[in-house]
């Protein structure tokens, strides 16, 4: 709600201006202006101009600047400075009850009028000469004439002055203990957080939706291609019945039909590979056995985590529908919800091309992981540089890991346990819960030459010990900050 101009009248009748001095001008930002007055009998203070239209007061300071310096010095203020700073206040008064307040400064010689319009819909400060000449504006606004060199002309009220009354609650006080000046400024002060925080909660509602259908999407996939994966124990059997039976599979055969001692000797045609042998058909059929269960394991694990993240996301839905906390809370759990959306959107940008392996976020790092020999020859070779991290486990098979490279900044513990977590937690020695590991940058390994997939030697590594911490891993899967 907009100051009126009986309440305007009452705070220029507090501040008690003329005889004061204006020591400094400031811009905190792109709408506001902070005079710091000087007064012989009430010391120094600052008197903020605000002409946000849901915020557009004048008023006097006392509780500090309620916002963070935003914005370098404009070229009205710096015409301020030049014309005000330093001069003596002489006059300040409303004009025609319209909100209107004029302030006169003298420095030195020279006279310079400050006309401030308080109007939410066309608020402005409008510097002139004695000859009432425009020297500058803080909004230039050509097609009100309110531009450099132009004849100051102050607009008439179309409609009689109402006589709007001041504000009932400061008077609602048994005994006020605050200043008008004092009141309005917390008036606009609780006004401004609430707003802010309804604003702040608004967004970040919109990043948890944004995680929520996410999250269901990915779970909805994965579970489509665990179906299509759950059949791999008929593969396991089919190699032990061509093993079995090995003796009746012809040569070059596409087909052969054999009697299933599992299903009461009822016949079952196993398709073949022609250009194989009997053996390589066999194996064919245990190795896609061992990979399809490879798969539905991980995608099982993969499953389970973002559902524990979707539980999550949907507690800090509710949590922020219904917070019984302090709106200074509200702001700052929004302000965490709403940062960690533009940081995994931020990722997300960067890394959109990646399309093998993990990613989780660690702080301000990215760790990518490689689960099987193809994925960690992948990311290797396409997506990591030469000052990225390396690591691994000494002394069982498992994924790589890689850390991120940030320019000029060193990776934390909380990072490096992070991901050597991951690494015990996709290698063999996941179930001993600890492991000897060592990492290096990706500059330092060499491949093994006519080695395995993958393989490479590093040089210059460091060791790590790691227990295998799982409130650290679920932290990393639900995206919340591990304790």
């Amino acid at each position: 709600m907009s100051l009126n101009w009986n309440e305007i009248d009452l705070i220029i009748e507090e501040l008690e201006l003329p005889g004061a001095f204006v020591q400094k001008v400031r811009q905190p930002n792109f709408h506001s202006l902070l005079l710091d007055i000087y007064k012989p009998a009430a010391g120094r203070f600052p008197l903020l101009i605000e002409l946000s239209p849901q915020n557009c007061r004048f008023h006097r300071l006392s509780h500090g600047i309620p916002f963070k310096k935003t914005a370098k010095l404009q070229r009205f203020a710096q015409l301020l400075r030049s014309r005000i700073q330093g001069g003596r206040i002489t006059e300040c008064l409303q004009l025609d009850g319209d909100r209107i307040i004029r302030i006169t400064v003298q420095k030195a010689e020279v006279l310079t009028g400050l006309y401030i319009r308080l109007w939410s819909n066309a608020a402005n400060i409008i510097a002139v000469d004695a000859d009432e000449h425009i020297l500058d504006a803080f909004y230039r606004r050509p097609n009100r004439h309110e531009v450099s060199g132009e004849q100051f002309t102050h607009e008439q009220p179309r409609k009689p002055v109402r006589a709007f009354p001041v504000r009932a609650s400061f008077f609602e006080q048994e005994e006020p203990t605050v200043s008008f000046n004092e009141f309005i400024e917390l008036l606009y002060e609780t006004e401004t957080t609430d707003r802010l925080a309804s604003r702040l909660k608004e967004e970040a509602q919109s990043v948890l939706e944004s995680e929520v259908t996410t999250l269901g999407h990915t779970i909805s996939i994965k579970k489509r291609e665990l179906l299509t994966l759950e059949s791999y124990e008929q593969k396991k059997h089919y190699g032990d019945l061509l093993s079995a039976y090995r003796h009746l599979i012809t040569p070059h055969a596409h087909w052969v039909t054999l009697e299933d001692y599992a299903d009461d000797g009822h016949p079952v045609t196993i398709e073949l590979d022609e250009k194989k042998s009997p053996s390589e058909n066999i194996e064919h059929y245990y190795q896609s056995y061992h990979k399809a269960k490879g798969a539905c394991e991980r995608l099982i694990e993969e499953i389970d985590h973002a559902e524990a993240q979707l539980s999550q996301v949907l507690k800090e839905q509710q949590l922020l529908q219904h917070s019984t906390v302090s709106v200074e809370k509200q702001i700052s759990h929004a302000q965490a919800i709403i940062a960690r959306g533009r940081h995994r959107h931020q990722v997300q940008k960067q890394e959109r091309h990646v399309a093998v392996g993990l990613q989780f976020i660690s702080g301000q790092y990215t760790i990518l992981v490689g689960r099987t020999a193809k994925e960690n020859d992948e990311l290797l070779r396409h997506w990591t540089r030469g000052n990225d991290y390396w690591m691994h486990t000494r002394d069982y098979p498992g994924g790589y890991v890689f850390i991120k490279y940030i320019p000029g900044k060193s990776v934390p513990l909380e990072t490096l346990l992070d991901a050597g977590n991951l690494a015990l937690y996709y290698s063999k020695g996941r179930n001993s819960g600890k492991a000897d590991l060592y990492y290096t940058q990706v500059k330092y390994l060499r491949r093994a030459k006519e080695g395995k997939l993958g393989t490479v030697l590093p040089t210059n590594e460091k060791n790590l010990a790691i227990e295998l911490d799982q409130s650290r891993i679920d932290a990393l899967f639900t995206g919340v900050p591990h304790a």
